[in-house]
C-alpha cells in the first residue's frame, strides 16, 4: 500500500523559500550531468546511500524537459528538467526522488563492511514512505548539506520547520518502569469491585 503524500505542498513552499538563499543556475543538460557526476563522488554521500547515488553505472537519463511544465523524476533512472528548473535546488530535489526510489531496490543488507558501503548506512532507515514524506525530506536535506553547504542546509531546515515539513520519523514514547507500575495499579483499582456496607 502506497503512503499518502500529505506534505507535498508544504515541502514545495519550504524549498521555494530556501532556494532564495542557495539556488544557483545549471544552464544545460550537460551542466546538470556534470554536476551530478561530481556530487555522486562525495564520500559522505557514498557512505550514507551507497550505490543509490551512482549516476553513471545506473545510467541516469537527464531529459531537457521540452514540452513539460514541471521538473520530474521517473522511477529510478530518469529525471526531466525544463529550462525554468535548471538550478541546483531543483536538480537535487529530483535526484533525491531517484535515490529514494533506488533505496527500495535490492534492500537486503548483510553486516559486512563491504555491503554497508555498497548499500549505504541509511538504506534501511529511509526506505519506503510517501513521495515527499519524511524519508524523502531527509535525503533532500542531506544532499543540500553535502552538495551545497551547511548554510544552505540550515536555511532549508529552517524553512522545513516553518512550514511543518517532517524530515525525521515520529518520536515514539517508551514508558518507564515506574509509569508501567502506576498504570497497572490504576487498572487494578478500576477492576476491584466496591463492596457497599449494608
Amino acid at each position: 500500500m502506497k503512503s499518502r503524500d500529505s506534505q507535498r505542498s508544504k515541502l514545495y513552499k519550504a524549498e521555494r523559500e530556501a532556494w532564495q538563499v542557495f539556488s544557483s543556475p545549471l544552464a544545460t543538460v550537460a551542466d546538470i550531468r556534470q554536476y551530478l557526476e561530481r556530487q555522486s563522488t562525495r564520500k559522505p554521500l557514498q557512505h550514507r546511500y551507497g550505490d543509490a547515488i551512482n549516476v553513471t553505472e545506473w545510467e541516469l537519463e537527464i531529459a531537457d524537459g521540452r514540452g513539460t511544465l514541471h521538473a520530474a523524476a521517473y522511477g529510478s533512472h530518469r529525471i526531466s528538467i525544463p529550462l525554468w528548473a535548471r538550478n541546483n535546488g531543483v536538480v537535487l530535489h529530483e535526484w533525491a526522488h531517484i535515490i529514494h526510489n533506488r533505496l527500495e531496490i535490492d534492500g537486503r543488507i548483510s553486516s559486512t563492511t563491504f555491503d554497508l558501503w555498497r548499500h549505504g548506512s541509511r538504506r534501511q532507515e529511509l526506505r519506503g514512505g510517501a513521495s515527499h514524506g519524511w524519508q524523502f525530506a531527509a535525503i533532500y536535506l542531506d544532499l543540500v548539506h553535502f552538495c551545497i553547504g551547511k548554510e544552505a542546509a540550515a536555511a532549508l531546515k529552517e524553512a522545513f520547520k516553518k512550514h511543518k515539513v517532517r524530515y525525521r520519523p515520529k518520536r515514539t514514547r517508551v514508558p518507564t518502569q515506574e509509569q508501567l507500575e502506576r498504570l497497572a495499579t490504576m487498572r487494578a483499582a478500576r477492576t476491584t469491585p466496591v463492596v457497599k456496607a449494608a
